[in-house]
């Protein structure tokens, strides 16, 4: 079974045979009746990257094994010859998959930081429309009521100041804003400290574009880069 498989197609499989023995591993495309290997490579830069890979390496010594896409995600656009040796491109370039780890560790540390911004904001508001509603009445119960919303005042300030402290860590060197940053600063100051993580998320999408781009040899487009996590 022999062939050339067309770039843009969903593969049937991925096979990859191994020498252990060699480090070595060579990956083939498979699509109906064609076959056509893609690329070839340390082993070891593959378990790295591949689930499959460490798993096979920790039960054999040399042979093959099959790259299946399963269950929801068969019929996934991404699983294509060219993504295939994009990946196998970039994994076998070590500092490029290394600088790359870097960039997406950062990016996934900064929006998770965003997410958790957007969560206090909206529980602050909830306190605030909650405290309008109520007009400031207690109740029969207002004693344990007010001792938890101290409580959960306390654990949101808390978090804020986490917040504030990582953000901070990330920008206080690239001159992103100025001027004092705290619990109590103003809305336009936190507006400002948003805006510089959203900047700086900006720019490593960029970088991690141009950088894939660079590792691959072709300009990617964001959709090509995105298929890349499908690995």
């Amino acid at each position: 079974m022999e062939g050339r498989v067309a770039g843009d197609v969903e593969l049937d499989s991925a096979v990859f045979q191994v020498s252990l023995t060699k480090n070595r591993y060579e990956a083939i495309a498979c699509n109906g009746e064609s076959a056509e290997s893609v690329a070839s490579g340390p082993f070891d830069q593959l378990v790295l990257h591949l689930e499959d890979a460490k798993n096979f390496q920790s039960r054999s010594s040399s042979g093959s094994f099959k790259l299946l896409l399963a269950g929801d995600a068969k019929g996934s656009t991404w699983f294509t010859k060219s993504t295939l040796e994009r990946f196998l491109h970039i994994i076998n370039s070590p500092d490029a998959s290394k600088t790359a780890n870097g960039i997406l560790q950062e990016m996934s540390q900064l929006e998770e930081t965003r997410k958790f911004h957007d969560y206090l904001q909206s529980k602050e508001q909830q306190n605030l429309m909650g405290g309008a509603l109520t007009g400031g009445l207690s109740s029969t119960t207002g004693k344990p009521q007010q001792v938890i919303s101290i409580c959960a005042k306390l654990l949101m300030a808390l978090c804020f100041c986490a917040f504030l402290c990582f953000v901070c860590s990330h920008f206080s060197s690239q001159n992103y804003f100025q001027g004092n940053i705290g619990p109590n600063s103003s809305v336009a100051t936190k507006n400002e400290l948003l805006r510089a993580l959203d900047l700086r998320l900006s720019a490593l999408k960029e970088e991690i574009l141009v950088l894939l781009s660079r590792a691959v040899g072709s300009k990617l487009l964001n959709k090509e880069v995105s298929d890349l996590s499908g690995f």
